[in-house]
């Protein structure tokens, strides 16, 4: 194995120096051999792409693909490679962009647009034909390259954070909670902004939608919450979606089937993964039935994302009070046009209250006490 690596580290420390046709001849030898791996495929494709051997290039992407078909950058990969040497640049329709990105995940679709620099584009809009003659990727929904393409949001602005070892390290600790289904790594930095600011306030933190706990391990680890002296609550059914509490709009767009089968039990794991943190309590049981046991006089963060609104507009009224000056309450489904009713409860909310919601490109809603 560290024969493998080393090799394929020579790989690209060839790439790095210029001497592509030494890494081609390199790269054709370690995927001969039984232990080549997805990455060992990977390399050959994007040095057979440089080199313009799109044949060799598609055959190694889609040999990577296979072996390892979660792993986003070979997911990129694949889109370009199909892109800039299987089709006939003079005669691209979006269908056959969308052909092959089926399999993959939506946010890369973004990434494949910006690749089509120069192409003639043709578009089907209801019975018209539109002709995009020499395409540029300013009219795609980014000018590119894009500096973060997931969880919803493309951008061309910078994204320094993804290269923060400290916000990387405490991300990847509650990545491994098994919580995400997807990275969500600017929502996770939104949210150690926010407990970063509170840090220095009075007052405890609450989580109420937990899951098995990866946003608030995200958050602990980033602030060093161990070395406070608040108390951080986590509140939740650790068994999803109560349906009792669903309106009967919500139930009519399927919030409690859509969510309840992505959950499971997981109070057990969830309390073996905190055991480590003294100042962390965690409730069991339905908002806002639970409410109650936060003792808490005071929070300077609080965090909501239970999927639908009744129980999140009882936690938010109950802790507002609570919520010191300059506490920040942060949402996370607040944007996302698939929960269309909490942000209208929100926003009545935040109307009664007098403040206002900042909403984010990356779905969340945020309140400041003023």
């Amino acid at each position: 194995m560290k024969a493998q690596i080393h090799a394929e580290q020579s790989v690209e420390d060839l790439l790095s120096s210029g001497e592509v046709n030494e890494a081609w001849e390199l790269s054709k030898q370690l995927i001969t051999r039984k232990d080549a791996g997805a990455n060992t495929y990977n390399n050959h494709a994007v040095i057979g792409h440089m080199l313009g051997y799109h044949p060799q290039a598609l055959a190694a992407i889609n040999r990577a693909r296979k072996m390892a078909p979660g792993d986003q950058n070979i997911a990129e990969n694949f889109v370009s490679i199909h892109l800039n040497g299987q089709l006939d640049r003079e005669n691209i329709t979006l269908s056959e962009i969308l052909r092959l990105a089926k399999e993959i995940h939506p946010d890369v679709l973004i990434k494949a647009i910006n690749v089509l620099n120069g192409v003639n584009l043709h578009l089907q809009y209801k019975d018209e034909r539109i002709n995009i003659p020499d395409f540029n990727r300013r009219y795609a929904l980014t000018s590119g390259p894009v500096t973060y393409c997931q969880d919803g949001l493309a951008t061309v602005v910078e994204s320094a954070f993804m290269e923060d070892e400290r916000f990387l390290e405490a991300y990847q600790h509650g990545k491994e909670t098994g919580s995400w289904g997807r990275e969500v790594h600017w929502r996770m930095h939104t949210a150690c902004w926010a407990a970063n600011h509170a840090r220095d306030l009075n007052g405890d933190f609450v989580e109420c939608g937990v899951y098995k706990g990866g946003s608030a391990l995200t958050v602990i680890e980033y602030i060093d919450f161990l070395s406070t002296e608040k108390t951080f609550w986590l509140l939740d059914t650790f068994e999803g979606v109560s349906m009792e509490m669903l309106t009967e709009e919500e139930n009519r767009i399927g919030i409690g089937s859509t969510y309840n089968h992505q959950y499971e039990n997981c109070e057990q794991q969830v309390r073996e993964q905190f055991r480590a943190y003294p100042n962390v309590e965690i409730i069991k049981g339905p908002v806002p039935e639970t409410l109650a046991q936060v003792t808490a006089d005071e929070v300077s963060y609080l965090h909501i994302d239970m999927n639908n609104a009744t129980p999140e507009i009882a936690a938010a009224e109950y802790f507002w009070d609570r919520l010191v000056q300059g506490g920040i309450m942060l949402l996370d489904d607040y944007a996302w046009c698939t929960h269309p009713i909490q942000k209208r409860e929100f926003d009545k909310f935040a109307d009664r209250v007098g403040v206002e919601i900042l909403s984010m490109p990356t779905g969340q809603g945020m309140l400041i006490k003023q």
